[in-house]
């Protein structure tokens, strides 16, 4: 039968999900034997290696995402291997994941599910890294990244970047641990449009990179966001990506003065500031999802803003939120690029086995805690880590009795022998609990569902180079006073524009201003001021004195 489906169907890849492949592997790897010895071009993906969880249903839809990307993957990294080859490069190609880490790509062809949403998932390690360095709050983050298409929000809390079962891929969720990540569709190429009704949207579509925002003369004639900003005063259309694209902001004017302008009676400026407003309003909103509803107040925490997109926005966006400080790191457009430089290399390895404290299986649980071990090490001894420093974390997925959900608990060892290391598996239970729901039942039995080992080894560190203090601002650094449209103080208002290249440690901007890096633009509004730090970022006083 199963000769006969392969065939008539030329089927691409085979998913297998056995009901209690968790507890008894054997028959899912033997379809693999048969799949792989007749059909050995025929990837064939089993839920007991890709995601051994106990919940079938989430399960097999991780099993059966892995299959359906499998085959792209390994052709993607094939080809990027072989471009990289011709070019000379000798080294390890590592992949980033959505788990925050990064992957060498052989290792990676065979975790394909991890390479989705991967990208975003990058933005909270580069923000962890640049605010250690700064020495600023690097416990509590607020990460945002905004590109040409989205807004992803991420979070950092007490120095641990926040993880998530729930991630989706369309309908479907993966079912796996990654980064919680929110994304949006409000990026600098989203379309701002009218609905029945007469209110203003953004998103989610977008113009993407072709044809573009109306300004760049690709044929694109709706508003989007960076028309937008372009019109406030924002964006110079001279210094635009280092000067070497040029953009129109007659084609900006045109699109918004069309789509949203005359149909509300505005005039461009209006209509300008309230497609601005409102992706604000939306990005806010987000960042509500993030924290507010998830019992954090965004007023202790630190924004880290990145994306080419992002600096037109965060610091109003902060104010908002009742934040006083934004940390935006120069090269905070590539925010998710530095994340995967600085990011350790890392896998996990899970094994399901179902046990509660009333009576606790040691036997069972520190059998496959050796298996996860075991595995980890090999991990470790491939990537080198004999010659870096690396570290394997032991975690537990637990649960209340009768309770749908379960939380992640780091475990304290490799191995819990004695009813002391499960009564502090417990109280470590009860505190993480705590901490999410606010709610903790002492005494209650905890029911354990999945083992987790997460084998990491550190990559080489790179720094940036520390500038001495400068005191007072180049005269280069100014290149000119034009308007820029700031609603709170009265519309377009004189506006010192700075080159950032000329900008050194020490040097204070107080808003109103703008500031041109050669991948962004920093808007500082009125109330607040932008000093260079001594690693040639900035750190940014928003000014805000009351909660929201």
């Amino acid at each position: 039968a199963l000769k006969t489906l392969i065939e008539k169907y030329r089927v691409e890849a085979v998913a297998v999900c056995f009901l209690w492949s968790i507890a008894n592997t054997r028959h899912e790897k033997r379809i693999k034997e048969i799949v792989t010895r007749y059909w050995p071009d025929t990837p064939c993906v089993i839920s007991c290696e890709t995601n051994p969880i106990i919940r079938e249903y989430r399960r097999a839809c991780a099993t059966v995402i892995e299959a359906s990307v499998r085959k792209l993957a390994e052709t993607y990294i094939k080809g990027i291997t072989s471009r990289l080859k011709k070019r000379g490069y000798k080294e390890i190609l590592y992949l980033v994941t959505s788990s925050g880490a990064v992957l060498a790509a052989q290792e990676a062809k065979n975790r394909a599910i991890h390479l989705i949403g991967s990208g975003p998932a990058l933005a909270p390690a580069g923000a962890k890294w640049f605010s250690e360095m700064e020495g600023v709050m690097p416990e509590n983050l607020i990460v945002t990244d905004m590109g040409g298409t989205s807004f992803d929000v991420s979070i950092v809390t007490n120095g641990e970047i926040t993880r998530t079962r729930e991630s989706k891929v369309g309908s479907e969720r993966l079912g796996i641990s990654t980064i919680d990540t929110k994304s949006i569709g409000s990026g600098g190429g989203s379309i701002a449009w009218i609905d029945s009704g007469g209110l203003i949207h953004i998103g989610p579509e977008s113009a993407g990179a072709m044809p573009g925002p109306a300004c760049y003369n690709r044929g694109g004639t709706k508003a989007t966001v960076t028309d937008t900003n372009l019109i406030l005063g924002y964006i110079d259309p001279d210094f635009f990506l280092d000067g070497k694209m040029t953009i129109y902001p007659e084609l900006a004017k045109k699109a918004v003065e069309e789509n949203i302008a005359e149909p509300l009676g505005l005039d461009v400026h209006e209509a300008a500031f309230t497609i601005w407003n409102t992706v604000n309003v939306d990005m806010v909103s987000a960042i509500h999802d993030m924290t507010i509803w998830q019992g954090v107040d965004p007023r202790e925490y630190l924004l880290v803003s990145g994306g080419g997109a992002g600096n037109c926005h965060a610091i109003a966006i902060a104010m908002e939120l009742g934040i006083r400080k934004v940390l935006i790191p120069k090269h905070g457009a590539v925010l998710s690029a530095v994340g995967g430089i600085v990011a350790d290399l890392c896998a996990d390895y899970s094994g399901s086995h179902f046990t509660t404290t009333r009576d606790f299986d040691y036997g069972g649980v520190n059998e496959l805690m050796k298996k996860l071990q075991t595995e980890a090490r090999s991990f470790i001894r491939s990537a080198g880590g004999a010659k870096r420093n690396s570290s394997i974390n032991y975690f537990v997925e637990a649960r209340y009795s009768y309770q749908v959900w379960e939380l992640q608990v780091p475990l304290r060892s490799n191995a819990l022998n004695t009813e002391e290391d499960v009564a502090q598996m417990i109280e470590d239970f009860h505190n993480v609990h705590e901490k999410v729901f606010s709610i903790k039942e002492q005494g209650q039995a905890v029911e354990c569902t999945l083992w987790t080992a997460r084998a990491c080894v550190q990559m080489p560190e790179i720094s940036l180079t520390e500038q001495r203090i400068t005191e007072g601002i180049s005269p280069n650094a100014q290149l000119y006073s034009g308007e820029a449209y700031f609603k709170q103080a009265g519309g377009l208002i004189e506006t010192k524009v700075y080159n950032g290249a000329f900008l050194k440690h020490g040097n204070t901007v107080r808003g109103p201003a703008i500031i041109i890096e050669s991948t962004t633009t920093i808007v500082v509004p009125p109330e607040a001021r932008a000093e260079v730090t001594r690693w040639g970022n900035y750190m940014v006083d928003t000014g805000a004195q009351t909660p929201i």
